[in-house]
């Protein structure tokens, strides 16, 4: 995950279809709306303002799994 001028980029770079349905600060949820990203792909989304490095973002990938894990900033 990239921070841009305006927004956020968040990359994704398995084969898998994967949709990030939270992202959160401090136990606070951040996004508006689920996000669907193609495999190899990225999407530039708009995140309620947060100035952190980290962020715990939940997923589910293509086999339904929910998966949960701590993203830093590059």
């Amino acid at each position: 995950m990239k921070r841009t001028a305006s927004s956020y980029s968040i990359q994704n770079d398995t084969a898998n279809w994967v949709t990030i349905i939270e992202v959160k600060v401090n136990g606070v949820k951040i996004n508006n709306e689920s996000i669907m990203l193609a495999p190899l792909s990225s999407a530039d989304v708009a995140l309620k303002s947060a100035n952190a490095n980290q962020y715990k973002m939940t997923i589910i990938d293509d086999h339904g799994n929910y998966i949960s894990d701590n993203v830093s900033l590059k």
